[in-house]
């Protein structure tokens, strides 16, 4: 009878801490401090892990982190913020809406881990289109400029652009070129390089994550790398 005594006051000391540390992280965020609601957070779900709130918190506050660009700074790594969101939707289905509409996390909803995990897929033309236009797809980031490309897509056109490190550093824009999704193949109708006049269809593949195109020198992600520059 006393071991059971002492099991339950432990759980109630750490329920204790988990509150406490929810409730300091949850002045810090209505702050919009957020680094330091971050690590009141990361406390409480590392108490326990399996208090929803204290976890849909600490995910809100790193997709906000995340948005700032404080990735490289706080070594928040956007698959592990995805992989939360997963055990997250596991212990509370219900709130899949929740986080389908919150504001706060905007910025891991607009990645590929996020999107295949509400059930996107590639394959099905619908869905990729909206991969494409709700993701910001990047080149690699080679150097300390950070991504060399981004490509854009929006309202059945893209945009590509390359970033100038000769002289300026600055990017250089195509005009928007039309583009249309059939049976899984993305196909962009170009203007030639040498001719002006004629168009070229180029041909695009999203598979695992990774956007990539007839021709192209690189391929494009969802990953703007920062921290490797």
């Amino acid at each position: 009878m006393k071991s059971l005594f002492f099991l339950l006051a432990g759980c109630a000391v750490l329920l204790s801490q988990v509150i406490d540390h929810n409730s300091r992280g949850m002045k810090f965020y209505r702050a919009k401090e957020y680094q330091s609601a971050y690590e009141e957070f990361k406390k409480a779900v590392a108490i326990d892990s399996t208090r929803a709130i204290a976890l849909f918190n600490l995910i809100c506050t790193e997709s906000l982190l995340l948005e700032q660009g404080k990735r490289c700074d706080l070594d928040i790594n956007p698959k592990d913020v995805t992989d939360q969101l997963a055990i997250l939707l596991k212990m509370k289905p219900e709130w899949a809406t929740k986080v389908a509409l919150d504001p706060d996390l905007t910025w891991i909803r607009n990645t590929y881990a996020f999107q295949t995990l509400i059930g996107r897929n590639p394959s099905v033309d619908a869905d990729l289109v909206i991969l494409l236009e709700s993701i910001s797809w990047y080149g690699p980031s080679p150097g300390a400029y950070g991504p060399v490309g981004t490509i854009d897509f929006s309202n059945g056109y893209c945009t590509i652009s390359s970033l100038n490190i000769d002289g300026k550093l600055e990017f250089t824009h195509s005009k928007p070129y039309p583009y249309k999704v059939l049976n899984g193949t993305i196909y962009v109708v170009m203007v030639d390089k040498k001719s002006e006049e004629k168009q070229v269809v180029v041909k695009g593949k999203l598979s695992k994550g990774t956007l990539s195109f007839e021709g192209f020198p690189f391929v494009y992600t969802d990953d703007p790398d920062h921290c490797s520059a």
